[in-house]
């Protein structure tokens, strides 16, 4: 056998740090010893400064190029049975919290146990989704090399990529579909490469018929059921309960059947049927219901949660009904909002059982009926009370909204 490289390769002389050596073998060799070792493979030494030594490697090591190399030889001369187990020094890191994370990581969690699936989407657009979404596509941040006419532009919002994934699924079959995406969107006039630019958002989706259950009735998913949701998701982040506030200006939702989501008094969110001129434009099977949500600014606004606890009540409650005749347009939640604020400290609870709005009703009128609970947490209350309360709540309802007892 005959080599065909007739020249030697020289490594040349490698430093090696006493400190590292010790610090990976776990040891507390000095460098006489070390050098010792060294010595006997052929090796030159000289001393560099008192902590480190100066190795010229014998030519035939062509094994020997690294420090470890070394490290590794020492260990195995001074026998590796002669090593003792130690622990691993380990250095504490302090990260700064991802609140962002931590919050998108326990939303979708409860959404997977809610039924929901996860769906992950590419970040760009075409042209003819983002003004399907209402958006200016001159303002869009655009990619200067889209893959393909279908991607040009940074999405603003993960309405219409939902959107098209609920079309896509109807396609093969799958009628009933609940999903959800968290991911970036970005601002009109923003930069793609700009993190100011960026936002996160939650999207969720409902289309097609509820599972059917041999107790209830065939429905399709509609607003209600997406607003259940959205509440749970609130409460599950420990913070006060959204309110829900007509609001008619997004260009996918249905103008009468869609709401601006608020949590503590500031939009984060809407929720809404899709527009039917939406539902022809995405070639949806059929209503869809649709809520986004700003993670963003949510995370920005959530302090450090406590849970709350409330104990149980040690005295008896009391439930009083009111049939309210009020103009049609005026918002439940203003009327509930209201009754509260009257009905403190002792209006527990406000539910909304019945409306109704036809004959014996007049004309630009509605009938509400409300369910309420009084309580106090120290005694049983009189008849006396509860009255007073009740009639305070109806004079304050008639003072504001011209609200009447339906009899």
């Amino acid at each position: 056998m005959l080599d065909a490289q007739t020249t030697i390769t020289d490594p040349g002389p490698i430093v090696l740090d006493v400190r590292r050596v010790n610090r990976i073998l776990g040891l507390e060799l000095t460098s006489t010893e070390i050098a010792d070792y060294l010595v006997n493979l052929g090796c030159e030494i000289r001393r560099g400064d008192k902590e480190s030594l100066v190795v010229s490697i014998p030519s035939h090591r062509v094994d020997i190029s690294r420090d470890i190399d070394l490290i590794e030889e020492v260990a195995r001369l001074h026998n590796y049975n002669e090593i003792p187990a130690t622990m691993p020094k380990l250095i504490p890191t302090i990260r700064p919290c991802d609140r962002l994370g931590e919050l998108a990581t326990r939303l979708s969690d409860l959404l997977v146990a809610l039924g929901f699936c996860e769906v992950l989407q590419f970040s760009f657009i075409s042209e003819a989704d983002a003004a399907a979404g209402g958006f200016n596509i001159e303002r869009l941040p655009r990619l200067a090399n889209p893959l393909t006419a279908d991607q040009a532009l940074m999405r603003p919002s993960l309405a219409t990529g939902l959107l098209r994934v609920i079309a896509a699924n109807q396609k093969v079959g799958e009628a009933s579909q609940l999903l959800f995406e968290i991911g970036k969107a970005w601002r009109e006039d923003a930069r793609a490469a700009d993190p100011a630019g960026e936002r996160h958002e939650l999207a969720l989706a409902a289309a097609g018929p509820v599972p059917t259950h041999w107790g209830a009735p065939a429905r399709e998913y509609d607003f209600y059921d997406l607003k259940g949701v959205v509440e749970n998701l609130f409460s599950w982040i420990n913070g006060p309960a959204p309110s829900f506030t007509h609001d008619a200006g997004n260009p996918l939702l249905h103008p009468g059947r869609s709401a601006r989501i608020e949590w503590d008094g500031r939009p984060v969110g809407v929720l809404g049927q899709v527009h039917p001129r939406a539902v022809a434009q995405f070639d949806l099977r059929g209503d869809a219901v649709l809520a986004l949500i700003d993670l963003s600014l949510l995370v920005s606004l959530l302090g450090e949660s406590v849970v709350q606890f409330k104990p149980i009540p040690k005295f008896p409650g009391s439930l009083r009904d009111l049939a309210l005749v009020v103009d049609e347009q005026l918002p439940a939640a203003e009327i509930l909002s209201l009754i509260h604020e009257a009905g403190r400290p002792l209006v527990d609870e406000v539910q909304v059982f019945d409306l109704y709005s036809g004959s014996h009703v007049p004309a630009g009128k509605k009938s509400l009926a409300l369910r309420l609970r009084l309580l106090s947490p120290e005694k049983t209350l009189t008849e006396q009370e509860i009255t007073e309360t009740i009639e305070r709540i109806v004079r304050r309802l008639e003072q504001q909204f011209g609200a009447t007892l339906r009899t």
